[in-house]
């Protein structure tokens, strides 16, 4: 909980920065980072949760446990558990959530004054969010498997995708607390960035399985996302409709 509390403590700070940075030099309110829209959809974000949680849930979950169950071992403190519950979620939420206003929202509207093609923000967002990612102990553990499937299409170029076809960060904030939480509560790896007392510990990572899981949740995601749940689209792109203006 140590490693946790650690990584956790910086967010705030992070957060507090995006902020004045957007509203004091930029004059914006933060929600722009989200939508260009007057009020972001918290029922679009609930979506992205569930989209992203249910096949991570299914597939990466349970198909650790199913090919490596010997690596596979029960907290059974659950009184330690409980009261990490409240302080996972509030820790986690402000985590998730700045990394997506800043790669996803600042990044990618910033990114777009130099030039607004998808192609080039979707790439440029992406390699920024795997940059820091690659001191996390499984990118060495799992090379470049899991740096170019985990960090950079995983979560990284998905999910800045998607938030240029939506014109919102919506999907992607409540995909990125989906794939964190269920890091950090239910399936948590021994030796990870984060140790934490989660209901299941593994004790091994598999590259070749966590690859493989990528490239299976991202088209059911996809599929949720927008088959199962009705898509609530946007104005217009929130990179074109407000532009973060250099000063």
């Amino acid at each position: 909980m140590g490693s946790f509390l650690l990584i956790m403590a910086g967010f705030p700070f992070f957060l507090a920065g995006i902020f004045l940075a957007v509203s004091l030099v930029h004059r914006r309110p933060l929600r722009t980072l989200i939508t260009a829209r007057e009020k972001m959809s918290w029922t679009r974000v609930g979506h992205g949760f569930v989209a992203w949680f249910v096949p991570w849930f299914l597939v990466s979950g349970l198909g650790q446990y199913l090919f490596y169950p010997n690596t596979f071992s029960f907290n059974s403190d659950l009184a330690t558990f409980a009261l990490f519950v409240p302080l996972a979620l509030v820790l986690t939420a402000i985590q998730t959530t700045t990394e997506e206003l800043f790669f996803r929202g600042y990044i990618v509207q910033g990114a777009s004054v130099i030039w607004a093609n998808h192609v080039f923000l979707a790439i440029a967002s992406a390699v920024l969010f795997t940059l820091p990612h690659l001191l996390n102990p499984e990118a060495s553990a799992g090379g470049w498997l899991t740096v170019f499937f985990g960090y950079f299409v995983g979560t990284g170029l998905v999910w800045v995708v998607v938030s240029l076809v939506d014109g919102t960060t919506e999907l992607a904030i409540g995909a990125h607390f989906a794939n964190n939480i269920g890091g950090i509560l239910v399936i948590n790896m021994a030796g990870g960035a984060v140790t934490t007392p989660a209901l299941f510990t593994v004790s091994e990572y598999h590259a070749t399985l966590g690859a493989i899981s990528v490239l299976v949740i991202i088209p059911v995601f996809l599929a949720i996302a927008y088959k199962v749940f009705k898509h609530d689209k946007a104005s217009e792109p929130i990179f074109q409709s407000d532009r973060i203006d250099r000063r």
